[in-house]
This record gives structure tokens, C-alpha cells and sequence, in this order.
């Protein structure tokens, strides 16, 4: 799933170059500077996806898909409170990345005999309780994303800026080019009301709440 825009293979991996606490303040807050700290870490720890390519034999797409999703699956800790300090961002990012490129080659009937790493894990009370970011930092993301796709004007958009990367309302009215905050807050409500309705009870995916 292309959701973060990845380049090519990149220099050797120094971990205790990259800003972690930066990197964790800015996923908690969420908004412009996840974004932005989110884009870095992908950049400064792309070389994990290409040392996966050559260890396992990978297709690139493969691969990068892994790479992808072991981003998302860090977000997904951080926001979740699930992220335990012991561990360093580049051990989750490593061992994820890892047990990606393994789920892939069990796809297509390989590396069977593989075993994929635990990942640490713990209880933290900055964690997000919302439901709706369950949906959102899930491995149900790649069918919410279907049903975005089919959505249109900026509901995609707004859903994700807001729910996924935590933008408040009035930076989601400057990046979209609405009016104002309360314009976005309108059309935020009627975008959630519409992906409530195309889910329905449907139990993969727990109702969003409407604020």
C-alpha cells in the first residue's frame, strides 16, 4: 500500500542520530509536526527495507510494502500506548520491518520455517482511547482505505488528516483551502456520517465517534 512516498536505498543506519523524543512528541501531538517527523523517519531509516530486499530476496514492491506498514504499525504503538521507552524507535522499526517482509513471503507459500520476532510491548495512559483511531492505526487501514477511495471531494482528505495524523481543524482548513475551522468542523461531521453509513455494523470496524 502506497501511503507514505519511500525512495531508494540509503546510507548505513546510525540509531542514535535520529531524534527519537522529537519523533515520539511529535506522533503523540499529532498534526503538521507528525507529518513532518513521520516523513524524516522514513527517510533516515529507509535502509531497513532494502536490507530485507537482499536478505529474504524480495520483490522491491514487496519489500516496500513491508516497510510501509512497519511505519504504520510504530504509529500505531505510539498512539495506542503501546510504545515501551526500554526500546529504541529503530528496534521496533527494525524487528516490524522484519516481520513484514516475512508475512509477504508467507503469502506466496515461502518462509515457512521463519519465525517472527515479539514485539515489546506495554500499557502507557497517553494512549488514544478512540475508537475511531483504532480504526485508523489498525491492520483494518487498508480496507478503511478502500472505502475512502471511494469517497469524494476532500473527505478522504479531512478523514485521514484529522483521524490519522491528528491535524486540528484549523490546520486542515489552511492545507485544504476552506473558509475557516468551523467550515472543516461541518464537513468533518458529514464526511463521518457518511463512512458510518457505508460500514455500517459491519464488526471489523468500531463506530467513529462524531466530535
Amino acid at each position: 500500500m502506497k501511503f507514505f512516498n519511500l525512495s531508494n536505498d540509503g546510507p548505513e543506519i546510525d540509531p542514535k542520530g535520529f531524534p527519537q523524543a522529537e519523533f515520539i512528541a511529535a506522533v503523540l501531538e499529532g498534526g503538521i509536526a507528525m507529518e513532518r517527523m513521520t516523513t524524516e523517519l522514513i527517510d533516515y531509516f529507509k535502509g531497513y527495507q532494502w536490507k530485507f530486499w537482499r536478505w529474504y530476496k524480495l520483490e522491491k514492491e514487496e519489500a516496500i510494502d513491508a516497510y510501509t506498514d512497519a511505519v504504520m504499525g510504530l504509529i500505531r504503538y505510539i498512539r495506542l500506548g503501546k510504545f515501551d521507552p526500554q526500546y529504541s524507535v529503530s528496534t521496533y522499526l527494525y524487528l516490524l520491518t522484519k516481520n513484514k517482509c516475512i508475512d509477504h513471503l508467507r503469502k506466496n507459500g515461502r518462509g515457512q520455517r521463519l519465525e517472527k520476532d515479539p514485539i515489546p510491548e506495554t500499557l502507557s495512559p497517553e494512549g488514544s482511547q478512540d475508537p475511531f483511531y483504532e480504526i485508523l492505526l489498525s491492520e483494518a487501514f487498508d480496507a478503511l482505505m478502500d472505502v475512502l477511495e471511494t469517497f469524494r471531494g476532500k473527505c478522504r482528505e479531512i478523514i485521514l488528516k484529522w483521524g490519522y495524523w491528528g491535524y486540528s481543524m484549523t490546520e486542515i482548513a489552511a492545507a485544504l483551502g476552506f473558509k475557516n475551522a468551523e467550515v472543516v468542523r461541518t464537513q468533518k461531521s458529514r464526511c463521518l456520517k457518511q463512512l458510518e453509513e457505508v460500514l455500517g455494523n459491519d464488526p471489523e470496524f468500531p463506530t467513529p465517534k462524531l466530535n
